[in-house]
């Protein structure tokens, strides 16, 4: 299976969403069977766009790729930072973040999301988690033994200088539930970090 995990450079609203359409469809072309874009690509956190605008535009791309999974990173959605999954034009799954990055001041933002998610595509069953889960194995362990998981996919917003904890925590997930972890982290931003005590890092991906 081949999955493309975006190398994705977050700059204004309006460039993103037009870079999302030409990155999205060129991946499904190339072979790509699941895409994944990380948290918060679209806006960062404080960017506004109306998530009605960003559902048209995921529901046009997995339209005119039917057969690819969009895992379109995270919106922010009713008060929640919410990972949402499409295919064939429709939403088949959405999650909303559990473990909020309270250094980052996400309790500020968004408000807990009060359940895990895995769903069925094809012959795999899915979990999903969203960046600063990572760091909960209770999470992954769930998604392994009540779920029954063969993946879990990781959209994140992960500051680069603590690199190699997100290796690591993608490395131990996979390992110990013996499945398949892909994270997928944003590669730089012209946004600041929103930690509430320091500079803007660089960020990026990484699969284990």
């Amino acid at each position: 299976m081949k999955i493309h995990l975006s190398r994705w450079v977050c700059t204004d609203v309006e460039s993103n969403l037009s870079r999302l359409r030409e990155e999205a469809l060129g991946a499904a072309t190339g072979g790509a069977e699941i895409v994944v874009f990380p948290e918060l690509f679209l806006t960062g956190y404080t960017r506004p766009l109306d998530p009605q605008v960003a559902r048209e535009v995921f529901g046009e791309i997995s339209a005119a790729a039917a057969d690819t999974l969009f895992i379109f990173g995270s919106i922010s959605e009713a008060r929640h930072n919410r990972v949402t999954v499409w295919s064939g034009g429709y939403q088949l799954a959405f999650y909303d973040k559990v473990h909020l990055f309270y250094p980052n001041g996400e309790d500020e933002l968004w408000e807990v999301g009060q359940s895990y998610v895995a769903f069925e595509w094809r012959d795999l069953r899915i979990g999903l988690m969203n960046c600063n889960d990572i760091r909960f194995p209770e999470q992954a362990r769930a998604l392994k033994l009540e779920a029954r998981c063969d993946l879990i996919v990781v959209p994140a917003w992960w500051p680069w200088r603590r690199d190699h904890i997100w290796s690591t925590l993608l490395q131990a997930r996979a390992a110990e539930n013996e499945l398949w972890v892909a994270g997928c982290c944003i590669a730089g931003s012209v946004e600041e970090f929103r930690a509430k005590s320091s500079n803007p890092p660089e960020l990026k991906k990484r699969i284990a």
